[in-house]
């Protein structure tokens, strides 16, 4: 009897929790000034073990995913935050340290157009390999009065906006897990603002990421 060997692959990578694991927290796209190189949009990982980014999409646009997209590199801890754009970095627009210094190019946009002001944009956050312009973001976040070009959300269906248009300076943070955003009026990167189960607890905050860890401890 001839026995066939198949080949045992064995792999030394860090498991990743599921991408329902990553959210959109924090995003500024309008600085005092001119834009360019002074945006970026904070992605917390909720879960227990780290993720590797590598291949993920953030893609913004208002009358769709397809106005600009950049491809992440790096990976974000457990219970950590990874903040992408810049690589400006000033008072500001929150003195983010970049986990991945890019600039947004071309710019998000700041919400609204000069024909219909009230118009919505938004910023969403795809999986590895994605079509921004057919598939389901896994999350996203919609700004503005209205939303007319019928920009989808993490549900898969048009979303109402979730937050009004932040002014320049400002930011718009999500303040839970389940989705609530508000207009944030001094931005703040490299943290996270709301309580959110992460391995089990829910980390005490004071607004730094240092804390964080020694709570996660």
């Amino acid at each position: 009897m001839i026995k066939l060997l198949l080949p045992l692959t064995v792999c030394c990578c860090a498991a990743a929790p599921a991408a329902a694991d990553l959210l959109l927290t924090e995003v500024f796209y309008d600085y005092v000034g001119v834009d360019d190189t002074y945006e970026w949009v904070e992605i917390l990982n909720t879960g227990d073990a780290p993720v590797d980014l590598t291949g993920y999409i953030v893609a913004w646009g208002g009358t769709d995913y397809g106005y600009g997209t950049v491809v992440l590199q790096g990976q974000v801890e457990a219970c950590g935050v990874f903040v992408v754009g810049g690589p400006g970095s000033t008072a500001g627009n929150g003195n983010p340290v970049f986990d991945q210094a890019v600039d947004l190019n071309p710019d998000i946009q700041n919400g609204g157009t000069p024909t219909d002001p009230t118009g919505a944009d938004a910023v969403a956050l795809f999986a590895p390999g994605a079509n921004v312009l057919a598939d389901v973001p896994l999350d996203a976040v919609i700004y503005g009065g209205t939303n007319p070009s019928g920009l989808i959300d993490e549900t898969g269906q048009v979303g109402a906006p979730d937050v009004e248009d932040a002014p320049n300076g400002s930011t718009v943070a999500r303040t839970s897990a389940a989705g609530s955003w508000s207009i944030r009026e001094v931005p703040g990167p490299n943290s996270v603002d709301f309580s959110y189960v992460c391995g089990g607890t829910v980390p005490t905050r004071d607004g730094s990421w240092g804390t964080l860890k020694s709570s996660y401890r």
